[in-house]
């Protein structure tokens, strides 16, 4: 709702959109997840926002797949990986939509973007070119996943040694996605958000197991790769391992600095587990096994899964129906309508505080103007 109000604020059309997302832009973060919030979240009708929410749960994992070097034929690693995804993804910390765009979609959009660029594609075809603004977009879409990208992008180039041979088309869409990374943090209020922020709540030990475990299991594998089997460490600096492994790494060090523990891992997570499974793929020891019992354990890994999928969509189920709840008592009753807010265990004073945008009397123009005084003087 507070998307809406800016846009109606700014004109209320697509005229007003260039202006609100400069605003994010110099306001909020670099983030090209957030700056076309409002789209997803205001101009587009519910019904479009909704599939394209499934078109990126479906490109998510099977982009992870494909990256990762695993064929479907490979029941046992297929299967860690999905649980990978399902598991040690921070899903929990998903509480609001925005969350799920800047996150999920950002993951699954930057990974389809490096599919062209690590899969065995020449990109010769002229037509390639139209989807070099994409490139960027993807890698713009989040910090945490496209400056770390950008400097794996830059390593695996400066180590593989194939950059001459690759086609002008191919060159252009790294440069798209190391721009699009870097331009993520050309925001002056990332920066701001970073000078002033307030000491960080949880240990590096706990940000780092509670965000970014995958990371560090890959960091300790890297090391012990690198004293016990040179052979296989020279083969994976060759190999596109190096972007990802980089990629994790960065991620997992910016979560880090920032100071947040959840959805702030999520990249690092999923690029940590895209490496560890290049691991398995670089060095040739695959469990191909698809007898029977492989079968049966990956059933029984996604019967686990889909139980845990639907207790958590259950659990949203409920959430929304509080929400509702209190947006209709709201009007009435501010203080049921609170009580309602705080009583779920992901919400806090903040989503509370929305609420007044579905008050009747709400004047935007006017709490905007109070919240710009009140941040002058501070």
């Amino acid at each position: 709702m507070f998307y809406a109000s800016d846009l109606e604020v700014r004109g209320g059309d697509l005229l007003a959109l260039p202006h609100l997302m400069a605003a994010i832009f110099m306001g909020c973060n670099g983030r090209w997840g957030d700056i076309t919030n409002t789209v997803w979240l205001v101009l587009l009708p519910r019904l479009v926002t909704a599939i394209f929410a499934f078109i990126f749960a479906v490109l998510l994992p099977w982009a992870a797949v494909k990256l990762s070097g695993l064929k479907l034929k490979y029941t046992i690693p297929v299967s860690l990986l999905a649980m990978m995804i399902v598991f040690l993804l921070p899903w929990w910390d998903m509480s609001h939509l925005v969350c799920m765009i800047n996150y999920p979609w950002g993951a699954a959009v930057v990974l389809v973007c490096l599919i062209p660029i690590l899969g065995n594609y020449k990109l010769k075809n002229k037509w390639w070119i139209i989807g070099l603004p994409i490139a960027w977009m993807g890698a713009a879409w989040h910090e945490a996943s496209g400056v770390p990208l950008a400097v794996g992008l830059l390593l695996w180039c400066c180590l593989d040694g194939e950059w001459n041979h690759f086609s002008p088309i191919k060159k252009w869409w790294i440069v798209a996605m190391i721009v699009g990374g870097l331009f993520t943090v050309t925001s002056p209020a990332i920066w701001n958000r970073l000078i002033s922020k307030d000491p960080q709540e949880y240990s590096i030990v706990n940000l780092l197991l509670g965000s970014a475990n995958l990371s560090v299991v890959l960091f300790a594998g890297i090391l012990s790769i690198f004293f016990v089997n040179r052979k296989l460490f020279n083969k994976l600096l060759k190999d596109n391992f190096v972007v990802f492994a980089t990629a994790s790494i960065v991620s997992a060090c910016i979560v880090m600095v920032g100071g947040v523990s959840g959805r702030s891992g999520l990249f690092a997570q999923i690029f940590g587990a895209i490496a560890l499974m290049r691991i398995m793929v670089v060095s040739g020891k695959i469990p191909y096994g698809n007898n029977a019992i492989s079968v049966i354990l990956a059933i029984l890994l996604y019967l686990v899964a889909g139980c845990y999928v639907t207790q958590s969509y259950n659990r949203d189920l409920e959430v929304t129906r509080i929400l509702k709840e209190a947006e209709v008592v709201y009007p009435q009753d501010h203080k049921v309508a609170y009580s309602l807010i705080m009583s779920l265990p992901d919400m806090d004073q903040w989503d509370a505080a929305s609420l007044k945008v579905y008050d009747p009397r709400y004047d935007y123009r006017v709490d905007r103007t109070d919240s710009l005084k009140l941040n002058a003087e501070k």
